[in-house]
């Protein structure tokens, strides 16, 4: 996902159409586990994750491009 300018004024919204995305893409495809990278630093990123319900399941160690470290996250219907 790239975020836009002013993203942070429909936060919530953001919020709302993430889990329903997810949760349409989990029920029409028949997804047991849908996984992401999120940037270690990226604090924002790893907040919207989990307010979508993903759970953070191990730490890639200099897994992007940057030599910067990844969290693996998971989300489980």
């Amino acid at each position: 996902m790239l975020p836009g300018v002013g993203i942070e004024k429909n936060a919530i919204a953001l919020v709302k159409g993430g889990r329903h995305i997810f949760a349409q893409i989990e029920y029409e495809y028949n997804v047991n586990r849908l996984q992401i990278a999120v940037r270690k630093s990226n604090y924002t990123a790893y907040k919207f994750a989990r307010s979508v319900y993903f759970e953070q399941e191990s730490v890639l160690a200099k897994f992007g491009p940057d030599g910067e470290d990844y969290y693996m996250m998971t989300r489980i219907r």
